[in-house]
């Protein structure tokens, strides 16, 4: 009896870990998505403005979005 109340406690706390794992995901999931949309944002305005330079830092914040999604 005394184990299989270990064992319940166990298998708790392996499930409430893998929980806050999967919430952890989701949440740099979205702040990578948040970036990309940054990203296009700024490069659309930057050509909207002839501003080449701000155009320019668009397109590095999509490679570095890119590279980020590749990586996870």
């Amino acid at each position: 009896m005394k184990n299989a109340m270990i064992f319940a406690v166990a298998i708790l706390l392996m499930s409430g870990t893998a929980f806050a794992q999967d919430e952890t995901k989701k949440e740099a999931k979205m702040e990578q998505k948040q970036l990309k949309k940054d990203a296009k944002a700024m490069k659309k305005e930057g050509k909207k403005e002839g501003n080449e330079m701000k155009a320019d830092s668009g397109k590095a914040m999509k490679k570095m979005h890119k590279s980020m999604k590749n990586n996870s």
